[in-house]
């Protein structure tokens, strides 16, 4: 193997072209809030911070149940969710990585046209489904279809890691 050898310009040199790609990359986000902030009179002007800081606000937010019921859905759903998303999404893609079978790549490559499946479009159609199977206004009718939306990049990532990680592994006979 053949190392190239590093002068004592080209570290400097990289560092230059990063900070060239950083200025480029943010001298117009930096620009549009400088000319935002500086069109809207002091009264209307954006602030990332409140003024007046009332601890008790966050307090009563803490302290109610509300809150906590929030909470725990948005746990359990991103639990059933994932959970689904990598046992299924797993076995699809050991599958389409270890076996071959006829049609293999077109089904993997129907699992990647999912990628290109806007989820605007599948609203109406999939509270119409939710709504016939008893599943609107359900922590299942959130999670499913959270689920499924995320196999198709689950498959992506897994595949690839199935493939030679466990191609080498034998089972006894």
């Amino acid at each position: 193997m053949v190392r190239e050898r590093r002068t004592w310009l080209s570290m400097p040199a990289r560092y230059l072209v990063i900070l060239l790609v950083l200025a480029v990359t943010l001298a117009p986000i930096l620009f549009c809030s400088w000319v935002a902030s500086a069109a809207l009179p002091a009264e209307h002007r954006p602030n990332s911070l409140p003024h007046p800081w009332v601890w008790g606000n966050y307090a009563a937010v803490i302290t109610s149940s509300a809150f906590w019921q929030a909470v725990y859905n948005s746990a359990l759903i991103a639990v059933v969710a994932t959970g689904l998303a990598v046992t299924l999404g797993s076995m699809a893609a050991f599958a389409l990585s270890r076996y071959t079978f006829r049609g293999r790549e077109a089904l993997y490559a129907l699992f990647i046209a999912g990628l290109l499946f806007p989820l605007n479009t599948a609203a109406l159609p999939l509270f119409l489904l939710l709504q016939q199977i008893g599943l609107n206004d359900s922590l299942l009718g959130v999670a499913l279809p959270e689920a499924a939306f995320s196999l198709p990049f689950t498959i992506l990532i897994l595949r690839r890691s199935c493939a030679p990680s466990l191609a080498s592994w034998r089972m006894p006979r």
